[in-house]
């Protein structure tokens, strides 16, 4: 009896684990080597920038699933922080990120620096930007971590540093992938809310 409620659970962990990493896999098809993603959503630059860049709507796009609060309303400008509280298990305790917005260009691009409350320094840096394309936007947000790619590469681009490198290589695979799955929320907010308008009355 055991036994085989022991291979039960062997085999739920092994469709667990190949589910996780088919879709790593997958979702780590759609990062540049630069490390870049792009999504095209079906509305003009101002609209898409409107909702990328703005305090009051940041929430509905960013960080899924966790406490997403800004240090004021309305539109980003430099300087402005963007505090991420991610919850543990059991709500015990959390621990919190902040992206500090380092740039913004009206329509065009929004800069933001990742600073961790664990380590000193910038963890990492995102840049969103945004280029017309008929009457759509793509949306192209490419983040870099010179700290963390130095610790997990070598010259040659191999990993490196034991288990330390490795993690640090597969904590910048897993904010790429978050910032994919960001664009791919931010599409879908804006052109859900763009089917959702009534139909333009007819001119008279």
């Amino acid at each position: 009896m055991w036994k085989w409620l022991g291979g039960c659970l062997l085999v739920a962990l092994a469709l667990i684990v190949a589910a996780f990493w088919w879709g790593y896999n997958s979702m780590q098809g759609s990062i540049e080597p630069d490390g870049s993603t792009s999504v095209k959503i079906g509305a003009p630059p101002d609209r898409v920038f409107a909702s990328l860049a703005n305090g009051d709507s940041i929430a509905t796009w960013m960080a899924q699933g966790n406490t997403v609060r800004t240090s004021r309303r309305g539109p980003l400008v430099t300087g402005d922080i963007v505090r991420i509280e991610m919850g543990t298990p059991g709500g015990i305790a959390s621990q919190s990120t902040s992206w500090v917005v380092a740039e913004v260009i009206q329509d065009r691009l929004v800069v933001f620096h990742l600073l961790p409350d664990s380590i000193q320094g910038v963890a990492a840096i995102r840049r969103d930007s945004l280029s017309a394309e008929g009457d759509s936007t793509r949306v192209t947000s490419r983040l870099v971590s010179p700290l963390m790619e130095e610790v997990a590469t070598d010259e040659q681009g191999r990993p490196e540093g034991g288990v330390f490198g490795l993690t640090s290589k597969l904590m910048l695979s897993m904010l790429r992938m978050q910032s994919r799955m960001e664009l791919l929320q931010l599409k879908a907010r804006i052109e859900g809310s763009a089917r959702a308008l009534p139909p333009a009355a007819p001119a008279p």
